[in-house]
Order: structure tokens, then C-alpha cells, then sequence
């Protein structure tokens, strides 16, 4: 649009013509469309640095509440893998301790004589039936 303009204008500018009202115009019209833009052009970053400004100003407040969620999550876990590690030691070493082992076979010994004690009881029951 402006190429085309000043190509008309220039033919005119360079013999010194006398310019007529309808060049007057769109010469006006030219400077007034190109003012708006390059006021436009000067403001969009000043504007799209308010709406980043407008984003993180509403964005923060949330953002602060998720982390002070995830410290406490982040505290809980902590507190449960320090009480894990201890306790999975204990389970780890309570498989090599030989008195389990002792106490395990005493403990199937007591439960055969259970068994066969009940079913010596058991047994004069169904012979008398």
C-alpha cells in the first residue's frame, strides 16, 4: 500500500509540481494509517508484557499452595522411608537368626502332637458310633 503511494508520489515530488488535493490526502491518510501502526507496533510488547505480568500474578498464589503441598508430601515420605529402612534391616536379619529356626521346628513338633492328640480323642468317638 505505502510502496504504491510514494511510486505515485515521488514522480511528483521530483518535478515540483504543485501537489493536488487528492495526493494530499492519501499522503495524509498514508502518515495517519502508518502512525497507528508504528504506535501499535511500539505498544504490543508493553502490552504483551502486562498480560505476562497479569498471568503470573494470578498464577503465583496457586503456585505456592502446590508447593507447600508437595513439602508436606515430600516431609511424609521422608518420614516413611527413614522408618522403612530400619525396619526392612530387622525383617533382613530375622531370616539368619538360627534360634528361629529352632523355635520353628519346635513349634511343627508341638503342632503333630496336637494333631495326633485329637485324633486319638476323635478316634473312640467313631468306633463307638
Amino acid at each position: 500500500f505505502f510502496g504504491g503511494l510514494l511510486f505515485h508520489l515521488f514522480p511528483l515530488l521530483v518535478s515540483m509540481q504543485p501537489i493536488s488535493q487528492e495526493v494530499s490526502s492519501l499522503a495524509g491518510s498514508a502518515c495517519s494509517s502508518l502512525a497507528a501502526v508504528m504506535l501499535h507496533v511500539a505498544n504490543d510488547p508493553s502490552v504483551a508484557l502486562y498480560r505476562v505480568c497479569e498471568h503470573v500474578r494470578r498464577s503465583t498464589p496457586m503456585l505456592i499452595q502446590k508447593k507447600g503441598e508437595v513439602e508436606v508430601l515430600n516431609n511424609k515420605l521422608a518420614a516413611a522411608v527413614t522408618s522403612f529402612q530400619p525396619a526392612s534391616e530387622v525383617v533382613l536379619r530375622l531370616g539368619q537368626i538360627r534360634s528361629f529356626h529352632h523355635v520353628r521346628r519346635r513349634l511343627d513338633a508341638c503342632l503333630k502332637v496336637a494333631k495326633d492328640s485329637l485324633a486319638a480323642a476323635e478316634a473312640p468317638l467313631t468306633r463307638r458310633t
